[in-house]
């Protein structure tokens, strides 16, 4: 990936994931709207130093969408996140180990447009007193403009319950083109203290 970090200015990032589908991977051979990877790696390399973003033992998401308005049709939510990342994106010695999860909800708008709301809980190493409980409630948008378009939207807010650091706004957009399973190109904008803009390109194999 080439990235543009508002903090530590431009860089690239290099990820390794042995185990992989997100949100808005192609939906063949997997379970739809739903994200699963293990030992998921990011490294990323400024002028000046080379960040460890996250380390990911496991990262599960599933919406379980409705697939018709029958009664009892779809189930809750949820998502499970454990392993080691950046706690935001301005530091670059700032890492924690965390769990993160919790319950959710997601709704069929159209067949080619999801919402979802999710309420996180966060248990992380305590850190400088920035705190160790959170909770992250966040709302979202899964679509695809056409298949080899699709899109995700998610905005939330990290609010601590101890610590120094009370709220923190978290906000990702990211976007897949190309449908091919060896292959794609995706966009994204992060906002987690700092602002950081991705354009990557992505193999699979």
């Amino acid at each position: 990936s080439a990235i543009h970090n508002s903090k530590f200015g431009n860089g690239v990032e290099i990820r390794l994931r042995p185990a992989y589908y997100d949100l808005i991977s192609p939906e063949v051979g997997r379970l739809p709207n739903s994200s699963l990877s293990v030992f998921d790696l990011r490294l990323a390399a400024f002028e000046s130093q080379v960040i460890l973003r996250q380390i990911d033992i496991i990262n599960i998401e599933t919406l379980n969408v409705a697939r018709t308005d029958l009664p009892g049709d779809g189930r809750l939510a949820w998502s499970l996140r454990l392993g080691l990342e950046s706690q935001d994106l301005s530091c670059s010695d700032c890492s924690v180990f965390r769990v993160q999860g919790g319950p959710g909800f997601a709704h069929q708008i159209t067949p080619s447009l999801i919402a979802y709301a999710m309420l996180d809980g966060r248990l992380q190493t305590p850190r400088k007193g920035l705190g160790s409980v959170a909770a992250i409630p966040r709302i979202g948008l899964l679509g695809s403009i056409i298949d080899e378009w699709k899109i995700q939207l998610s905005a939330g807010l990290r609010t601590y319950i101890d610590g120094t650091r009370s709220e923190e706004p978290v906000i990702r957009i990211e976007q897949r083109f190309g449908n091919d399973r060896t292959w794609d190109v995706r966009v994204s904008y992060q906002e987690l203290v700092a602002r950081q803009f991705e354009a990557s390109f992505s193999y699979y194999w």
